[in-house]
C-alpha cells in the first residue's frame, strides 16, 4: 500500500464506476507493521474524500449523498455483509 499512494483516488474512482457502493469495502491490503495499518487508513479516506469531492463538484452527487457512500464504503457495508 504505502508504494500505491498517488494512484488510490484513480482505482476508488474506477470502482465506483464499476459497482454499486453497497457491494464496495475498503480493505488497505496491511499487514505486519501497525504504520501500515495507520496508512492505509489514511490513504483510503483521503482518496474516497478526493474521488467524492470530485463527484460533489460535478454535480452528481450531492454532500448527503457523498457522505452516505463514505459511511457504506468505510464501514456499513462491513457491518451489514458481517452482520456486526
Amino acid at each position: 500500500m504505502p508504494f500505491a499512494a498517488g494512484g488510490i483516488p484513480t482505482l476508488i474512482g474506477q470502482l465506483l464506476e464499476l459497482a454499486p457502493t453497497s457491494k464496495l469495502m475498503y480493505a488497505s491490503d496491511a499487514f505486519s507493521l501497525p504504520e501500515l495499518y495507520w496508512l492505509g487508513a489514511r490513504w483510503g479516506r483521503w482518496g474516497l474524500g478526493v474521488v467524492l469531492e470530485d463527484l460533489m463538484q460535478g454535480g452528481f452527487l450531492t454532500e448527503g449523498e457523498a457522505m452516505r457512500v463514505a459511511e457504506q464504503i468505510l464501514g456499513g457495508n462491513a457491518r451489514e455483509v458481517y452482520r456486526l
